[in-house]
Order: C-alpha cells, then sequence, then structure tokens
C-alpha cells in the first residue's frame, strides 16, 4: 500500500520521522518519542501532491492519536491497485479527544470519531488500572 504522508514527532528532547508504509512495527519503534511528543504532523511525501500539511500541538496532559481507515480500493485500467485511505491525527486527555481526519483528495475534518470513542473508553479504563 502506498502512504501519502511521513509523521514527524517533536519534542524538547528531539524528535522522529516516521516513513508511514515503509516502517512495520513504527509505534514500538518510536514509543519514547511519542510518548514524550510535543506536536505530531502529518506532512506530504510530494511536497507538489497539494495535500496538506496538519500538525496537533500536544498539552501537557494530552496524548497523541493517530490510524488509517481503508476505505476503498481502486483497480485502474492497467489492473493496479490503489487503496484509498483516510489519515486519522488528533489528540485524546481522560475526558475528551479531537481528531482531524484527512481524506484522499485533501480535504481535512476535526471532529470527535465516534468509531474511536470505544477505543478511548478502553485505553481509560486501562489506564485507571495501572
Amino acid at each position: 500500500m502506498k502512504d501519502y504522508f511521513n509523521l514527524y514527532i517533536l519534542s524538547s528532547r528531539g524528535g522522529a520521522v516516521v516513513n508511514l508504509g515503509d516502517e512495520p512495527q513504527w509505534i514500538d519503534k518510536y514509543r519514547d518519542e511519542l510518548n514524550s511528543a510535543d506536536i505530531i504532523c502529518l506532512t506530504p511525501k510530494n511536497k507538489n501532491s497539494g495535500l496538506p500539511i496538519v500538525e496537533i500541538e500536544l498539552g501537557q496532559d494530552r496524548k497523541w492519536i493517530f490510524y488509517k481507515t481503508k476505505i476503498g480500493r481502486i483497480t485502474t485500467s492497467n489492473g493496479i491497485a490503489e487503496e484509498k485511505m483516510l489519515y486519522n491525527i488528533g489528540w485524546r486527555d481522560n475526558e475528551t479527544f479531537e481528531v482531524i481526519t484527512v481524506d484522499p483528495d485533501g480535504n481535512i475534518r476535526l471532529h470527535r470519531d465516534a468509531n474511536f470513542a470505544d477505543i478511548l473508553s478502553a485505553i481509560s479504563s486501562k489506564d485507571k488500572e495501572s
């Protein structure tokens, strides 16, 4: 699957660039950077693509959110299949979350993702148990 973005992770201690689609298990690899992140940013791999740069500033008690959602597959006339993805980036704290979704055409939306509510609830429950 072709990814159109890199994920930048920035903190006062440094940062990292995740080449989405080319780094399996990247969350484990960059866990320390993610846990200390002040800013996470989606940046188009192709600067001339017209896709937006989306930057999320994380406050003191906010934790990052990033996930992709496959919305379909298009097969071109020469038989090449291309998956279409939504890129979702945002933050959460113990009570709320906000997600910016980037559509394949570059449109962006800020919302509280209903699909994420159950995940957030499960994570919050685990955090309280620890």
